[in-house]
């Protein structure tokens, strides 16, 4: 159609999240500069292919669609089959023509962060499988060097410990000494923002590589994805004549989480112009999150919900005043509050932090969503703490 695209733009930052046709959907998080960073999502292979969308040269299996919109956070569902470079799609059956189908919904806060939740039916995507692999984009004249810094990516982990990938004249990949439990990673872009991803805990972090540096003055290693029409899963670039691709590491193995049927991954990425250690405290807050208790008996409150980065609260009795304390400490910090409390119904809501009034606007900001059992509040707060926080949230009898 005309408008086949999705673009998420964050107020805050330059920053903005793009759902391009030209990249099957598979969503790019764009600097300021215009410098472009992807994820290949799942993939599947045998001794012969590759399975995954980016086969999918005419989107044939691969949409997204809006879910929210509003003040608070936008969620986008995308939607694609992994298919081969001949159009078969992963695992179908002689009786069973479903196959391998994968759902992946994104979850945006006005901090430029988002979650990635990617769903499937247990069991379909069969063995081997790979779930994620930062992949810069090319302009058509770009090389290398002109994304991306010599030092290329930090890693890290929920204690702080650190390391860095480079570009260098060994090149080595067989460096070891890297520190345990590795789930954060930033890439170095030419540009105020840079990008970044936290994984949960129990992450096993791979392909832990310095590079030839010489490649810097190189463009994508590959020109299959983006925009490719070529039926090829792997194409080597020869010139910068075209958009391209590279890098790739590290390579992330999320935990899975199974029940009911359904299979799924989480991950945070986002943007940021600050420091690796802002990255670990935000890390922090959403791998070890503090425990947040409601006052009263008209709310009831589950744990934080990693696959949306918010806490649900459900609406149990009548009031209209939520008492919501959070025992935020350095192990577990609050960095920007999220709540989502189911049928809350229509009514505005006001804000106070500590006993602050916190205005409607950018510190301050929700949205509802309709549902088939009532109207839920989408609260987003911006606020850090290592020590307990109170929040009261309080309804008016008319939504502005």
């Amino acid at each position: 159609d005309e408008h086949a695209d999705i673009v998420v733009r964050f107020d805050s930052s330059p920053a903005r999240v793009v759902f391009w046709r030209g990249t099957q959907y598979s969503p790019a998080w764009v600097t300021g500069n215009g410098l472009w960073m992807a994820d290949q999502s799942v993939e599947g292979y045998d001794d012969d292919y590759t399975w995954e969308h980016m086969n999918d040269k005419y989107n044939r299996y691969s949409h997204v669609r809006v879910i929210e919109n509003h003040d608070a956070r936008v969620v986008v569902h995308w939607r694609y089959a992994p298919v081969d470079v001949h159009d078969r799609r992963m695992n179908v059956g002689e009786r069973d023509e479903m196959g391998a189908w994968v759902d992946e919904y994104y979850t945006f806060y006005p901090d430029a962060t988002g979650i990635r939740r990617v769903a499937w039916t247990t069991g379909t995507l069969g063995e081997p499988v790979q779930f994620q692999e930062s992949i810069p984009l090319l302009h058509p004249g770009q090389v290398q060097g002109d994304l991306i810094e010599a030092v290329y990516a930090t890693v890290g982990n929920l204690d702080g410990e650190t390391d860095t990938l480079a570009y260098t004249a060994e090149g080595s990949r067989s460096r070891t000494g890297f520190p345990e439990n590795l789930s954060i990673q930033m890439h170095h872009f030419k540009s105020e923002q840079k990008p970044f991803i936290v994984f949960e805990p129990g992450n096993r972090m791979m392909y832990l590589w310095d590079l030839d540096e010489r490649s810097l003055k190189r463009p994508g290693s590959s020109s299959h994805w983006p925009v490719g029409k070529l039926w090829s899963d792997g194409r080597t670039a020869q010139a910068p004549d075209r958009a391209t691709s590279f890098l790739g590491f590290p390579i992330s193995e999320p935990p899975i989480h199974a029940a009911n049927g359904r299979s799924e991954i989480r991950s945070l990425y986002g943007m940021t112009e600050g420091p690796f250690e802002d990255i670990v405290v935000l890390a922090r807050s959403w791998s070890q999150p503090p425990n947040l208790s409601v006052a009263g008996g008209a709310f009831d409150v589950q744990e934080l919900d990693r696959s949306e980065r918010a806490w649900r609260i459900a609406r149990t009795g009548d009031g209209d005043e939520l008492d919501i304390r959070i025992a935020a400490s350095d192990t577990s910090p609050l960095v920007n509050t999220a709540l989502v409390i189911e049928n809350w119904g229509n009514a505005a809501v006001s804000a106070r932090v500590d006993g602050v009034l916190v205005p409607r606007g950018s510190e301050f900001r929700y949205g509802y969503v309709n549902t088939l059992d009532g109207t839920d509040l989408v609260v987003w707060l911006r606020n850090e703490a290592t020590s307990p926080t109170r929040i009261k949230l309080t309804g008016a009898p008319d939504a502005n």
